[in-house]
């Protein structure tokens, strides 16, 4: 797309040429063709002409199923930033904004009418050797924003950076990872008559996150104040969604429903187990409290 001009010395960034590849990871990506869509913007400050390597981690709604890969690799400029649609409902995967570079293809997963979820993976590619370029430490930046297209709702984060890794990037020691045995608070608002919901989105992490055979799998132990709410638990592997509802006793839901509340979510150490991106979503499209539309509020947990 438009290039970009990088003023490392203004902003007090300094970009090293030499010994470390950069790693997104973009934890959470949606598809649900014609409803929800995911955009990524991924800005390049490397000042050399190459590639970047995508590659998708992508499953169903069921928590408890592994990811399958698909992977593709694409032209990348000096100062560009590129942004498209994962679902590739808006642009059929193509670059979007009037982008007028040639990036040799979609970058959008493959065409599917099923709603699935995942995690992606962007780094500096070199096709001569197939491995990571050392381009140098943050020199790659991503935003995502997900989107209901229908109701109008958003939310979006800032991708995690490895700068440190060469092929294989640990994510695990990451700033807003939440560790095995650490509790962090949350809150949540009224859900009764379909006030609010609340969510969380959860990808384990760990020290290699790029192939299908060595995906992670977390262990989300939840307690709310004041309330008997033991056996609140769910497991996770490669990445998911937990209705927060869903995890309560009725005796527990029905306590708190018009009420909300607040309380602990706990990452189990057992063996086995790993650290996670936590993001918590509240969302309502009640016309008890909106004149009209939806309102969509995602928090990461842990930060």
């Amino acid at each position: 797309m438009k290039k970009i001009q990088v003023l490392a010395l203004t902003t007090g960034m300094i970009v090293s040429p030499f010994g470390q590849a950069d790693h997104l990871l973009f934890p959470f990506v949606v598809s649900n063709p014609d409803s929800v869509v995911t955009l990524i913007s991924i800005t390049n400050m490397a000042s050399t002409y190459g590639y970047l390597r995508y590659r998708y981690f992508y499953k169903s709604a069921a928590n408890s199923d592994e990811c399958q890969e698909y992977e593709f690799i694409r032209s990348t400029y000096p100062g560009d930033i590129v942004t498209f649609d994962v679902s590739g409902t808006l642009g059929d995967g193509s670059p979007l904004n009037n982008d007028p570079d040639s990036y040799e293809g979609r970058f959008s997963l493959p065409s599917m009418t099923r709603a699935v979820r995942g995690y992606l993976l962007v780094n500096h590619y070199d096709k001569d050797t197939k491995t990571a370029s050392k381009e140098g430490a943050n020199t790659l930046m991503g935003q995502a924003t997900v989107m209901e297209i229908q109701s109008g709702s958003a939310w979006g984060y800032q991708a995690f950076n490895d700068t440190k890794a060469d092929e294989k990037p640990d994510f695990s020691k990451s700033g807003g990872v939440i560790s095995t045995d650490q509790s962090v608070p949350f809150t949540f608002q009224p859900s009764a008559s379909n006030q609010w919901t609340t969510k969380f989105f959860v990808t384990p992490v760990g020290s290699d996150m790029t192939g299908a055979s060595s995906q992670y799998s977390s262990h989300l132990k939840f307690t709310i104040h004041n309330q008997n709410s033991a056996n609140m638990a769910s497991d996770i592997t490669c990445t998911g969604a937990i209705d927060f509802a869903d995890v309560m006793s009725a005796s527990t839901l029905q306590n708190v429903e018009d009420t909300g509340g607040w309380g602990t979510l706990t990452l189990d150490k057992a063996a086995g187990y790993a650290p996670a991106i936590i993001f918590k979503l509240d969302y309502t499209y009640s016309e008890d409290i909106l004149q009209s539309g939806s309102a969509n509020n995602g928090i990461l947990l842990g930060n």
